[in-house]
């Protein structure tokens, strides 16, 4: 049985099945970085808003 680990992590997605997504998440394993690819069922994974604020930035350098 594999552990259970929460990413919480901002990530690409590489592959999608019909009830996963398969992601890319960055994980820091003492002082370095490891790429690990997992799977996530879709009711857990959310689109990220980061460019909510620079689509918002935008909007208003355009008004002037």
């Amino acid at each position: 049985m594999r552990h259970k680990f929460y990413h919480g992590r901002t990530s690409k997605v590489w592959n999608a099945t019909k009830h996963a997504i398969g992601v890319d998440v960055n994980k820091q394993v003492g002082n370095r970085i490891i790429r690990k690819r997992i799977h996530v069922r879709v009711e857990h994974v959310l689109p990220s808003r980061c460019i909510e604020e620079f689509r918002e930035r935008k909007k208003k350098n355009d008004q002037f």
